[in-house]
């Protein structure tokens, strides 16, 4: 019901906005009511938009916050990163672990660096470290939704059991799935994880019930 009274408030402005900026044309004699009316044109195309970025934002809910969130989706410039990776495809862990430890230092929350230091220390065995550092990730507020931010959650998810922590991986899930900003095909992986871990979870329940 939201969604259709949305959709005609969203044609009834639009329809007021055309309606206003045709009728300009009939005031070349008086100029103040032609901006008036211009100005008023301009308020139901501003609030048909809105309330159309509302609707399409669970669709394109990732280009939306992209858009409007811009400054903080600005990645790391690629001669900060690549040389990181290179070091890892290297297996020289510890300088590509100094490189992030830098990056981190300027920006603890960038989301390359933090899913590159979590994968450096899973590749050398200290899975509670990347865990604690995932952690720490998600559970800070003003975390935005980043392409990382998919890698980060199945990473974690994917650990997380074999350290008692899979009902922490389960509500991660549930609260990035509950944010707006996440594209169809995320939503679809990130489900389906939440979907194994419950299912994982009914069966342990039942075998030790």
């Amino acid at each position: 019901m939201k969604r259709i009274l949305a959709w005609l408030v969203i044609l009834f402005c639009g329809y007021k906005a055309l309606t206003a900026f045709w009728s300009i044309g009939e005031l070349e004699e008086e100029p103040l009511a032609a901006v008036g009316i211009f100005l008023g044109g301009l308020l139901w195309a501003a609030v048909c938009a809105v309330v159309l970025a509302v609707q399409l934002s669970d669709k394109f809910g990732g280009l939306f916050s992209r858009i409007f969130y811009a400054a903080d989706y600005l990645k790391e410039p690629p001669d900060m990163i690549s040389p990181i990776r290179g070091l890892m495809a290297n297996q020289e862990y510890e300088k590509a672990e100094e490189e992030l430890r830098q990056l981190l230092a300027k920006r603890p929350y960038s989301p390359i660096a933090n899913l590159l230091a979590a994968e450096i220390a899973i590749e050398r065995q200290r899975i509670p470290d990347a865990l604690d550092r995932l952690e720490n990730y998600f559970n800070n507020p003003k975390t935005r939704i980043t392409e990382e931010n998919t890698q980060m959650l199945l990473l974690y998810s994917d650990h997380a059991p074999q350290f008692g922590r899979k009902q922490n991986a389960i509500t991660y899930l549930e609260r990035e799935l509950a944010r707006k900003g996440y594209s169809e095909p995320e939503r679809q992986f990130l489900s389906a994880r939440l979907a194994a871990l419950h299912n994982d979870a009914n069966l342990s329940d039942r075998l030790t019930s």
